[in-house]
């Protein structure tokens, strides 16, 4: 935190929850996030939802961009300051939603190891009307389906980020994780109490 105060212009790259860990300690330490002279804050590698977005420029007074990409084929698309809605970058890579809104991806240019309608594993929201293809968020990984038991037995098929919904606006809440192994799901809660 000392060395961001000291740089005048900084362009933040973080992860959503490195961000989300820095405001913790900015609140616990009773930090002004503003500051640093940050001139923009972009977020990549998890998913950010609107809470994340509010959190961050109302702490900061900057509303940061999302970047999204992946390993195999680099950033692929990016939001705004005026929309979290994000726009893919249409020139070297085709893209659609698949089933149940799974993203796919094909190369457009020559490349030594082209995807063709790979399958990146993310869940979109609502995929937005185009030219180029965006998408209102990315949910997250298909794999990150949980298994929630229902009451009268059975259970309901539902992805994580229900659970991040409900723990990040429950303002006891300062950290947390997941965990499913088969059937079974724990849940890790680190609290701070009333000040």
């Amino acid at each position: 935190w000392s060395v961001l105060k000291r740089r005048r212009g900084v362009v933040l790259l973080s992860y959503a929850s490195s961000m989300r860990r820095l405001l913790d300690y900015l609140e616990r330490v009773g930090a002004d996030a503003r500051e640093a002279d940050l001139r923009a804050i972009i977020l990549t590698a998890d998913p950010s939802d609107d809470h994340d977005i509010a959190r961050v420029r109302a702490a900061t007074g900057v509303t940061p961009t999302i970047e999204y990409g992946m390993a195999e084929a680099g950033i692929l698309a990016y939001s705004t300051p005026a929309s979290t809605s994000l726009r893919f970058l249409w020139d070297a890579y085709f893209f659609h939603a698949g089933k149940e809104d799974e993203l796919f991806i094909s190369s457009l240019q020559p490349t030594h190891f082209p995807l063709v309608n790979y399958s990146t594993g993310d869940r979109i929201a609502r995929p937005l009307s185009g030219p180029p293809f965006g998408c209102h968020a990315i949910l997250g990984r298909n794999t990150d389906n949980l298994g929630l038991p229902l009451l009268g037995g059975g259970e309901n098929e539902v992805h994580s980020v229900i659970i991040s919904h409900i723990l990040k606006n429950d303002r006891y809440v300062r950290t947390f994780s997941i965990h499913q192994k088969g059937r079974h799901i724990a849940i890790s809660l680190k609290l701070v109490a009333d000040t």
